[in-house]
């Protein structure tokens, strides 16, 4: 679903956590995109890896596809990876290109 969701931040109200929700940007009417939807949820379910941001739910409403992702305080790994002026001695250039692979 990269590249076809809209990314808002939120807070979890039943457990005043913060989360990244991702949105469908089209409706899930025809089967092509409700799959790829359901791909996503069962891929994220399934894995659990310190690579892939953890999983907390999903739903469905007004014909949109919610996923619900942990938010990380850094901001998102593309921001880390494109941020030159800081220096960080644990995520350096080697390491951004690792994670960039």
């Amino acid at each position: 679903m990269a590249g076809n969701a809209i990314i808002t931040f939120q807070i979890q109200k039943s457990t005043n956590q913060k989360c990244a929700v991702k949105r469908t940007k089209k409706k899930l009417i025809n089967e092509k995109t409700t799959r790829s939807f359901e791909r996503e949820i069962k891929t994220l379910a399934k894995f659990q890896h310190p690579a892939i941001v953890p999983f907390l739910g999903f739903s469905k409403i007004s014909d949109y596809g919610y996923i619900y992702l942990i938010r990380f305080n850094k901001g998102s790994l593309y921001s880390l990876i494109l941020k030159r002026n800081e220096r960080d001695p644990n995520f350096d250039l080697t390491h951004k290109y690792i994670i960039a692979y």
